[in-house]
């Protein structure tokens, strides 16, 4: 098989402490067959387990594709994008994959069926594809992402409309980092971003994805060809399950999109500030449940979009504060 000189491809792989999964995830990448040279730069955030051998092991056996970096002082919580910074340094590719050590890539034409796509469509800033959710034990959840009853599940192009609208009125998974294929130009703008326009998102998938789509359309490939693995314990997972860290979240996502909303002059307003009312609603229902917050006339607007069941809730949850307070 005949190769490009040069490295196409860089995928960026963030671990911390994933030993348990990581030897799958790092499989995904050497059992990809391309047409093109790629490599996977695997960073190390000062894991406590066995993280750190399993990278060795795997860049001892796979030179060609394999490059770790063994950090000294953890990343990811500086929250200042040194992380992406470090890895962006030595990635050599003309396009961005991810992986996260706890996800993994299920399908070996992956990088070969995006790099097509995107070689083809020079007008898509970045690529997404199905992903399967699976539970800690790859056991098969419910859902994909995008989830089957939002608007982009069938969506093979997609617009900054089309991914505000899911992210803000349905709140839900949009598409899975393990997905991502970006041209390194908007990842690059996402990364000088980091500690300004997206400083506030607590979470770096959707600001990557924004920063891409704030400059051209995306591109779904309708088949699942990576799995993410839910709340095996990584960041996101841990955010989630500490009350305190999911008021914060519900804070921070607040002020990043106000950030947005003002960066965009206020085109997609009623999306955004939809968004942030409901986060506003949350952080008020979590931190004290006796204020009956969910009836507020500011908050009658967010009935329109959400839907019976979670209006029934809401509106459940009342009567019972009420009848608790007599």
């Amino acid at each position: 098989m005949q190769y490009e000189a040069a490295i196409q491809v860089s995928i960026l792989c963030t671990v911390y402490n994933h030993e348990a999964y990581l030897r799958q995830c790092l499989d995904g990448f050497v059992m990809q067959q391309t047409r093109f040279r790629y490599e996977a730069i695997v960073h190390d955030d000062v894991s406590t387990d066995g993280s750190v051998a399993i990278i060795r092991e795997y860049a001892e056996k796979y030179p060609d594709i394999i490059v770790p970096i063994y950090d000294a002082e953890n990343q990811y919580s500086k929250h200042d994008g040194s992380l992406w910074r470090i890895m962006m340094e030595k990635a050599k590719g003309r396009y961005i994959a991810f992986c996260e050590g706890d996800d993994y890539w299920i399908d070996c034409g992956k990088l070969q069926r995006q790099f097509d796509l995107m070689e083809k469509h020079p007008e898509y800033t970045i690529c997404f594809h199905r992903v399967g959710v699976v539970t800690v034990n790859d056991n098969p959840a419910k859902e994909t992402c995008p989830r089957r009853y939002g608007t982009l599940w069938s969506k093979e192009e997609v617009t900054l409309y089309d991914y505000l609208k899911e992210l803000c009125y349905n709140n839900n998974f949009t598409y899975q980092l393990s997905s991502y294929f970006i041209r390194r130009f908007y990842m690059e703008q996402y990364v000088s971003c980091q500690t300004s326009l997206f400083c506030d998102f607590p979470y770096g998938d959707v600001p990557m994805a924004l920063s891409a789509l704030f400059q051209g359309k995306g591109s779904c490939i309708q088949h699942v060809m990576s799995h993410y693995r839910e709340l095996s314990g990584g960041y996101t997972s841990s955010m989630w399950m500490n009350l305190e860290k999911r008021l914060a979240i519900e804070s921070k996502e607040c002020l990043a999109y106000s950030r947005i909303d003002v960066y965009l002059n206020n085109k997609y307003h009623a999306i955004i500030k939809y968004r942030i009312l409901r986060n506003e609603l949350n952080e008020h229902s979590l931190y004290n449940k006796k204020k009956l917050v969910q009836f507020r006339p500011k908050y009658w607007c967010l009935l329109k979009f959400q839907s019976f069941r979670c209006n029934l809730s809401y509106f459940i949850k009342g009567l019972l504060q009420i009848i608790k307070s007599k």
